[in-house]
């Protein structure tokens, strides 16, 4: 909530004195209104310390003045750090981290003429690294002050964050300079701003009947995703997620329970994959007592990844699961735990599989798989089969069948094994090889003297297991 300071002017102005009044008469009213959610970003917030690195005057990066941090060759660093990076509550979910850099380059005017960053979590120990922890700016800096931005409000640069890992000390950025044909890389400012979710807090339960439990919690933030609600027959350990909820949820209704039962419930919250806050307190209820017998084994809801899906190669897709029993869950665990990542580093058929048990004796079990499979991003045929030109090849000709995989993050890929073939009569096919200089894959097919003309259909079969047509005529 944003408050403002009143300045009162003189007495002598009617006007003043009246909006002294009103002011004073809202003041009863104002103190009861509710206090809105806590702030959910910092503000850009400027270093005031400059630690290891080899800039020349690396303090001139503390402020926008025209007055640079110089690094005067390229694959040179300089860390920063003392952000006072404040007002984060304890329990916060860190989403995402942006970096702001403001600078110029001097000399020459082509090339390469940008800046890398990571980060550090413990005073410049260790530092954020791969595709996502080492972040390149997007395009060149000129002679003039330009500003470039990495990393977006639930960019976590590859890494979980916790709110005691901002210290003054502890978290530093590490700038890298890269350019090869200008003189300089130059910094006016750096600065950053962190996005976060408060926790929520003040979980109860409250047993309605013998299978029915009332949850309430309160709701910090205004950015979050998802509430995620997680439940146990133990106070400190079994928590299995049974509901993910709309954000702005303060409330739940537990039912299907097992009478004369105690369970135990958390709740967090998350805005971005990963990014999860801490949970609330743990809060339990009992339902009321009855008698009966629990037959029915648990049921397993997987969401991701989906029964049939298809990603790209070394794609990013986190398990997404629960399981649920009109008991109790005793356990519920997949090939991995429930918002890590799943595998796809191999291209092919692949299976997720959960499994529960109840707390029933004897135990109910139950198991789910679902199927997914990891291909190539097929970046299409090159020339000669240009999907826009003729494709008209003479009978008895070889055909070069040229290509490209990726994957999902646009790197060319040459490991791939396949064949090419042509629907002749009799069939022509040709094994592929991957050519690294051109970073594409060639498969020559030899067509037969005295084919038929016409149209046929060269296929391309990959072993991720897709298939990729074109058609071409004979003549």
């Amino acid at each position: 909530m944003k408050t403002s300071n009143f300045k009162m002017a003189s007495p002598k102005d009617a006007r003043s004195l009246l909006g002294r009044a009103v002011v004073v008469a809202l003041l009863p009213v104002l103190a009861q209104m509710p206090m809105a959610a806590l702030a959910e970003e910092t503000v850009f917030l400027s270093p005031a310390t400059s630690y290891t690195g080899t800039f020349t005057n690396p303090d001139n990066a503390f402020s926008s003045n025209n007055v640079y941090a110089v690094a005067e060759s390229s694959g040179i660093s300089q860390q920063y750090g003392d952000f006072s990076v404040s007002g984060i509550p304890v329990g916060a979910g860190i989403n995402g981290i942006i970096v702001r850099i403001e600078g110029n380059s001097t000399g020459p005017t082509q090339g390469t003429r940008k800046f890398k960053a990571d980060l550090s979590w413990d005073g410049g120990n260790t530092f954020t690294s791969g595709t996502d922890g080492l972040k390149e700016t997007g395009g060149n800096f000129g002679t003039s002050d330009s500003t470039a931005i990495l990393g977006t409000n639930i960019d976590d640069w590859g890494r979980n964050w916790t709110p005691g890992e901002f210290t003054s000390t502890d978290f530093r950025i590490r700038l890298l300079s890269n350019f090869n044909q200008a003189t300089s890389l130059r910094v006016d400012h750096i600065q950053v701003k962190v996005d976060y979710t408060p926790a929520p807090s003040d979980l109860s339960a409250l047993a309605v009947s013998d299978s029915v439990i009332d949850l309430t919690w309160i709701d910090n933030s205004n950015n979050e995703t998802n509430f995620l609600l997680e439940r146990s027959i133990a106070a400190d350990s079994g928590f299995a997620q049974i509901a993910k909820l709309d954000p702005n949820i303060e409330a739940y209704k537990d039912e299907g329970l097992a009478c004369g039962t105690t369970y135990y419930y958390r709740v967090r919250a998350n805005k971005s994959e990963g990014a999860f806050t801490s949970h609330t307190n743990v809060a339990n209820a009992t339902t009321n007592a009855c008698v009966g017998d629990d037959l029915a084994p648990p049921t397993i809801t997987i969401n991701t990844p989906t029964d049939g899906a298809s990603y790209i190669l070394n794609d990013v897709v986190y398990a997404d699961y629960f399981c649920v029993d009109n008991v109790a869950v005793l356990t519920c665990a997949g090939d991995v735990a429930d918002g890590a990542q799943i595998g796809t580093d191999s291209v092919g058929s692949h299976t997720f599989t959960v499994e529960a048990e109840d707390t029933a004796t004897p135990a109910n079990t139950a198991s789910l798989t679902h199927n997914y499979s990891v291909v190539f991003d097929f970046g299409g045929f090159r020339p000669p089969l240009d999907p826009t030109g003729p494709r008209e090849f003479k009978a008895g000709s070889t055909i070069p069948v040229k290509f490209q995989l990726f994957d999902v993050d646009g790197y060319p890929v040459g490991t791939a094994s396949g064949t090419a073939t042509i629907s002749t009569s009799p069939l022509a096919s040709a094994a592929i090889r991957y050519d690294d200089t051109a970073e594409q894959y060639i498969a020559n097919l030899k067509t037969l003297k005295g084919t038929t003309p016409g149209q046929y259909t060269i296929t391309v079969h990959l072993n991720d297991g897709s298939d990729h047509l074109i058609n071409v005529t004979l003549k």
